[in-house]
């Protein structure tokens, strides 16, 4: 248990909240519960709510700075490692128990997600507590304990929906369990059945009503290959060979690059073989059991084996089919409810009695350990965001443009740079905010004034490397002893754009500087100055922008036949705003109409309005773009309240929003300042 705490609380400090961190942790600043659970059931479609509910509360009582969020994780891998001790222990005695407690507090994979901000490490917990229960509940016939089993199998599904898949394999366990010799508890049976009902019907209602989702938001989902297939079943906690954990090593270790790479991969393959060798030694022994007892006469310690087992092997080879036969529906993190069987077995399977089982039990151990010292201890294993803000914080000066490239929308570099992360001070002690009543247009966007540790600064969000370059030439134009900074990530779910913008300002700029702080991915910074003369009109440089056909197809696309007298002027503003190809579903005219009646081009952002309208009618993003648009473009302000009256009834989540928005048409910059400030603690701020 102290092993777990110490290896997860190992530079807490100094791990940045990423995007999907964020997720949660952004919106702890809710003064209001209801809010929070309306943000997290919008901003998480598929999230389930009893983790949040548990984090929000121990945000209310110590703080809501993301490291004590990180906290709360940290703790109950704690309490998942005591559980799999006395779990191990009723399996296979007491060593088997410290073993599966020491491989769990070692192993990388786990490290990293007792550090994040996200349902697993309670879904651990209580995959831990099921096993210990049900081997419990088999080994000494309770009922008492089966019944603490079943509901804590129950409550799971309520952390996250991916756990079910410990349901087959517990049914196969208990049909294992009968078929051995034990009887059908009727009684228990007639009891079961409501109680199920009664908890997971809410649950059924709960993910039938799921929020709109892009079709672009899983994009990241593919069946896993042959490698991956076999790593999950018997190294889940292989970082690199399931894709999960991209630590980049320190950059002082770059020397001893190519023999880092072969250490680690030699010891993912020893993971691997480590748990081929425990299920293949578990599943003899636990068959060898059931041979030697004979029907009628189950052991109870076989069938307790039996359950683990089954657990262990079931989850991982289910995700991989269902990935090919129905769609693609793997991530390594889906694996969480059933790899604290897999620790299980390496212990029993360690545990055995013999001269070197000890000292190879505590030699095995030392590969997660190892491996989790140079893929997470080593170095910072997030996006190092705290990193660049640190850089601002230093070396941004009074009339600087910092300009964020958000490409996932989380605002991840406002909520560093105001020291969110460590710190509870309410906003107005903030070192970093953004004045949003404070707004001006600057080239194809806009920009709001700011305050960084007392230095007045710009601050504003970039969508593309064109459109960053030429609202920096336009600033820099009105304010010549100024500098442009400009921050985004390299991550494989970003447009390929992003990965241009040094390239694009060195085209656009005389002087660039550039910063990369490493990470799982890498957060890059750069400083232009001196603008160079670009002839009007001229093409932009390659992978700078969307081509002209790709702005041309969405817009057509979008507005259809009606928007043709509008196509000569809008595509040049959709290459300046689009990150990537989009396609014209919802979502896309949500963020596409918004944006361009946020940059002045009323017109377009009108007509793309009347197409959401048409097309997605009764929809609350339709009755939002309609709302917003009209806000924006200085439309009477009675159709800006009819507007949002509508979607109020329609979305909680979009009427947070209402406020600002209502007070931004009136003029009423006082309540704006207010409301704005408000949504941007709330982590949902405002961009418009």
């Amino acid at each position: 248990m102290a092993a777990a705490i110490l290896l997860r609380a190992w530079n807490l400090q100094d791990q940045s909240i990423w995007y999907d961190d964020y997720n949660c942790a952004g919106y702890l600043g809710c003064d209001r519960f209801r809010d929070y659970m309306v943000i997290i059931r919008h901003q998480n479609p598929e999230a389930v709510p009893l983790y949040y509910i548990f984090v929000y509360l121990w945000a209310q009582i110590f703080g809501a700075a993301g490291m004590v969020a990180r906290w709360f994780s940290v703790l109950l891998h704690g309490a998942t490692a005591w559980v799999l001790f006395r779990a191990g222990s009723r399996l296979a005695g007491r060593s088997a128990g410290l073993v599966a407690a020491l491989w769990f507090a070692c192993s990388p994979w786990q490290v990293w997600h007792g550090q994040s901000v996200r349902p697993y490490p309670l879904v651990a917990l209580l995959s831990a507590l099921l096993l210990w229960m049900v081997i419990q509940a088999v080994h000494t016939g309770s009922r008492r304990t089966g019944w603490a089993a079943l509901l804590t199998l129950l409550v799971l599904p309520w952390v996250h929906l991916t756990s079910l898949v410990v349901l087959p394999p517990l049914m196969l366990g208990l049909v294992w369990v009968l078929w051995r010799g034990g009887r059908i508890p009727v009684r228990d049976m007639l009891l079961i059945i409501p109680l199920a009902a009664a908890v997971w019907i809410p649950l059924v209602y709960w993910t039938l009503h799921l929020p709109i989702v892009s079709a672009g938001a899983y994009s990241m989902y593919h069946p896993p290959d042959a490698v991956r297939s076999l790593f999950a079943l018997l190294a889940p906690d292989a970082p690199q060979r399931m894709g999960e954990v991209l630590a980049g090593f320190p950059e002082s270790w770059d020397p001893f690059l190519p023999a880092m790479v072969f250490l680690r991969d030699a010891l993912e393959w020893i993971l691997a073989a480590i748990g081929l060798m425990a299920l293949t030694a578990t599943g003899y022994r636990m068959f060898r059991m059931a041979d030697l007892f004979g029907k009628g006469n189950a052991a109870p310690e076989g069938s307790g084996l039996a359950f683990v087992w089954l657990i262990a092997v079931l989850p991982p080879v289910l995700l991989v089919v269902l990935s090919y036969a129905w769609r693609p529906c793997f991530m390594p993190r889906y694996l969480m409810a059933s790899a604290p069987a897999l620790y299980l077995l390496v212990g029993a399977f360690f545990a055995r009695p013999g001269r070197w089982s000890r000292p190879a039990a505590g030699l095995v151990l030392m590969v997660p350990l190892v491996l989790t010292g140079i893929t997470c201890l080593a170095s910072v294993t997030r996006a190092d965001w705290l990193g660049a803000a640190g850089a601002l914080w230093a070396d941004a000066r009074d009339g600087d443009l910092i300009l964020s490239a958000a490409s996932l929308g989380a605002p991840t570099l406002e909520y560093h740079l105001a020291d969110r992360y460590r710190s509870t001070a309410p906003t107005a002690e903030q070192p970093f905010r953004i004045f949003r009543e404070r707004r001006t247009i600057c080239g194809p966007g806009w920009v709001y004034e700011s305050s960084l540790k007392g230095r007045s600064v710009r601050f504003g969000i970039t969508l593309s490397p064109l459109q960053a370059t030429e609202i920096g030439a336009a600033y820099l134009e009105k304010n010549p002893g100024a500098r442009i900074w400009i921050a985004w990530t390299e991550e494989p779910y970003g447009p390929p754009l992003f990965e241009q913008f040094a390239s694009c300002a060195r085209s656009r700029f005389a002087t660039v500087y550039e910063w990369r702080f490493r990470g799982q991915f890498a957060v890059r910074l750069i400083r232009a100055e001196h603008p160079l003369g670009t002839a009007q009109g001229q093409e932009p440089p390659t992978g700078c922008a969307v081509s002209e056909e790709e702005a041309r197809n969405f817009w057509e696309q979008a507005a259809g036949n009606a928007g043709a007298l509008l196509t000569t002027d809008t595509v040049p503003a959709l290459r300046r705003i689009l990150p990537a190809p989009l396609p014209a579903d919802l979502i896309s005219l949500v963020g596409v109409s918004s944006t361009l009646a946020a940059a002045g081009y009323a017109a377009p952002a009108r007509m793309l309005a009347e197409t959401a309208a048409s097309r997605f009618p009764n929809t609350p993003e339709s009755a939002l773009i309609r709302g917003v648009v009209a806000a924006l473009t200085g439309e009477d302000c009675a159709v800006v309240d009819r507007a949002w009256d509508r979607i109020a009834e329609q979305s909680a989540f979009y009427g947070l929003f209402g406020k600002a928005v209502r007070a931004r048409c009136r003029g009423d910059m006082e309540t704006f300042a207010r409301e704005s400030a408000r949504l941007d603690y709330m982590g949902i701020p405002l961009q418009f």
